[in-house]
Order: structure tokens, then sequence, then C-alpha cells
């Protein structure tokens, strides 16, 4: 499935002005790389975006790419309400298209640099309320032969916090 979504990646990007660059670069991940499918297809379909805003900017080489570029284009995608990680994705794969031109000799200036992505807020993990902690430990079903261990179980999650790897890890003794 992955292979064919690509394919059709490699059709969308042929026609535009850095189509060929980005197919080669693509060839290059999978290649020589051998980074799996899905994330040649994620790279793929973010510098096919990229791409596309480097045709309406008349940018025909990877060699007319600046850094006044990517920021217009990240500004954009903020602007149209994509997520602070897509942004962040979106600058990855840019940054990773520009190490290939200077691998390949099309560009010759490494701004990759000063190109920062966005800082990534972190989240707090979502918690139980009272309620839904009484509904988890009653869950066991008292005619279930594992009635007893799946209680014990769940009380000792609860109780300790251990991850439910470490929980199922336990030795009886």
């Amino acid at each position: 499935m992955s292979s064919l979504q690509i394919q059709s990646i490699r059709r969308k990007i042929q026609p535009l002005p850095l189509g060929s660059v980005i197919s080669q670069f693509m060839d290059y991940m999978t290649v020589e790389a051998g980074l799996s499918e899905n994330t040649v297809l994620a790279y793929g379909r973010d510098l096919r975006k990229f791409a596309e805003y480097c045709k309406d900017d008349q940018i025909r080489r990877i060699s007319d790419i600046h850094p006044a570029t990517v920021f217009g284009y990240l500004r954009e995608l903020s602007r149209s309400g994509k997520a602070e990680s897509t942004v962040s994705r979106g600058l990855v794969a840019i940054k990773m298209l520009l190490r290939f031109g200077i691998l390949t000799g099309e560009l010759t200036e490494d701004f990759t640099d000063v190109l920062e992505s966005p800082k990534l807020w972190k989240r707090l993990p979502s918690v139980c309320n009272k309620d839904q902690v009484f509904r988890l430990l009653a869950a066991p079903c008292p005619e279930d032969p594992y009635y007893l261990r799946d209680k014990a179980m769940l009380y000792l999650l609860y109780a300790t916090g251990a991850r439910a790897s470490e929980v199922a890890g336990l030795n009886i003794k």
C-alpha cells in the first residue's frame, strides 16, 4: 500500500520545478539511508507542499532556496492553522532536502543551522477522575476465573503508579 502511495506522491511532485530533486532525494532516503516507506512517504508529502509553495515564488532550483524562503513557507503553514508539530516536521523535511543538496553539490552554502524549529509544548498526561478510578477498580467480573488476579493487578497499578509492563513482569514469589 505504501509503495502505491509513494508512487502517487512522485507523480504529483514530478511536474513541479523542484520535483526532480525531491524525487532523487526520495530515492536517496530509500536506497542509501534505508528509511522506512512511511518515513519516505511523510517526507514526500511535506516536500510536495513546499515545492508547491516554491513554484508560486518562482523558485526553480534547489540553489534558489534561501532562509527567507523557508521562513516564509513556515509562516504560511502557521497562518493556515497547522499544528506546531506539523510545522516542525515540515522544517525537518526541508532541512534534510537542503543537506541532500549539499551532498550532491547543488548547494554550496549550508544555512540549515539558522533554521530553528518551533518549540513544541509538553503536554501533561490526562488523569482519571475519582469515578473513573472506581469503575476501573470494579471492572473485573467476580465470575471470571482470574478475578482476584485482575483485581490485585489493578489495585497494584493504581496504588504504586507502576507501568503495566512492570506489573505484568512481576514474579509471584
